[in-house]
C-alpha cells in the first residue's frame, strides 16, 4: 500500500471477504448468479451498489447488478449506464480500454451531464458518494 492510499478494509475483514467470495465462486456453474451473489457481497462492505459489466465476445454484453432496495433507483441507474456505454461516455468503457481504474472520491453533487432533469430528484435520493 503506498503512503497516500487509504486502507478500505481491514485484512482479517478482507480475508473473510475473500473466503466468502471464493465459496460463492466455486458453488454455481451458472455465472451470472455467481456474479450477481459476488456483487450483491461487495455491498455494503464497499459499496452502496455495484455492477459488473460482461462482455461475451462478438459485441454481446450485459450487466449484472447487486440490486438496489428502490427499484426506480435500480432501473433509472441501469438505464443511465446503458444510455452513456451506447454514446461513448461511459466509465465503465474508458476502464476496459485503458485497463486503469477510474475514483471519483466525491459524487454527492454529481449529476450525469446526459441525464434528463426529471431524474435529477431520484439522483439526489440515490445519494451516490463515490
Amino acid at each position: 500500500m503506498t503512503a497516500d492510499a487509504q486502507r478500505v478494509i481491514a485484512a482479517p475483514d478482507a480475508l473473510r471477504f475473500l473466503l466468502r467470495a471464493g465459496n460463492l465462486l466455486a458453488a454455481s456453474l451458472d455465472y451470472e448468479q455467481t456474479l450477481r451473489q459476488v456483487a450483491q457481497l461487495a455491498v455494503p462492505e464497499f459499496a452502496d451498489w455495484c455492477g459488473v459489466y460482461i462482455d461475451e465476445g462478438g459485441g454481446a454484453t450485459r450487466e449484472v447488478s447487486s440490486g438496489l432496495d428502490d427499484a426506480e433507483l435500480e432501473t433509472m441507474v441501469m438505464e443511465i449506464r446503458r444510455r452513456r456505454r451506447e454514446q461513448g461516455g461511459s466509465e465503465t468503457l474508458q476502464v476496459m480500454a485503458s485497463r486503469e481504474a477510474i475514483l471519483r472520491s466525491d459524487l454527492s453533487s454529481y449529476v450525469p451531464p446526459d441525464a434528463p432533469a426529471e431524474q435529477f430528484p431520484a439522483l439526489q435520493r440515490l445519494a451516490a458518494r463515490s
